[in-house]
């Protein structure tokens, strides 16, 4: 995956761009890459002229957003679900949660760290069995004093509910009570579960959107 590339006006048009993205390219064939990806802003229309320019088709388009002050509307669930946080027991539950909403989700290399909340923590919607059926990770960067919502999804069957709605308000609200961030972002897909309006009611603004374009590369012998 590589964003940009960004090229002084001054030394524009002269190949610069070209010859970055071709190491880019051969450094990525190198390792045994088989797809490369590139995003731009949306509004970039010359950027994204130029790497469509170089092979690459549009595949997905993330939208940005962020939210500077608490929300104070709280959330209203359906009879039965509850906003619970990930414990041992709901590992498993959870994975199949997350693999129905996000195909390539992946675990922490060390798993341990879920469930040791410092600077992260996922919250659960539990229904009436205790069964997890959605989820979202709150993450605090301390360097930079921000915040960031990643994996919000809900199982299909219990959309409707008010559940991704609760589960973002109880990512915030710990956010801000533990770390007091300066702004909390978050980004969603045109295929994401969520609702654009979920993000607006819930304080968040859009800021700009992203256009990622991939390309299919072939592997020279012997790599």
């Amino acid at each position: 995956h590589v964003e940009g590339p960004i090229v002084d006006p001054a030394h524009q048009r002269r190949g610069i761009g070209t010859a970055l993205f071709g190491k880019f390219e051969e450094d990525a064939i190198a390792h045994g890459v088989h797809v490369l990806e590139a995003g731009v802003r949306a509004r970039n229309v010359r950027g994204l002229q130029f790497i469509e320019r170089l092979g690459y088709e549009k595949n997905r388009r993330i939208a940005v957003y962020e939210c500077h002050e608490r929300f104070t509307g709280g959330y209203a669930l359906a009879e039965g679900y509850t906003i619970g946080e990930l414990k041992p027991r709901y590992l498993l539950p959870f994975l199949m949660v997350m693999h129905e909403c996000f195909p390539d989700y992946r675990l922490p290399s060390n798993p341990q760290r879920l469930f040791e909340p410092d600077k992260m923590k996922i919250f659960l919607a539990l229904d009436a069995a205790d069964k997890p059926v959605g989820a979202v990770t709150a993450f605090f960067y301390p360097e930079d004093r921000m915040a960031y919502i990643y994996h919000l999804g809900v199982s299909a069957p219990q959309r409707g509910f008010g559940i991704a709605r609760a589960l973002l308000v109880s990512a915030c609200d710990w956010l801000w009570d533990v770390h007091d961030p300066r702004f909390i972002g978050l980004s969603a897909s045109a295929n994401s579960h969520g609702d654009p309006t979920l993000y607006e009611q819930a304080g968040f603004e859009l800021q700009y959107a992203l256009q990622f374009c991939k390309k299919s590369v072939k592997q020279t012998a012997g790599t």
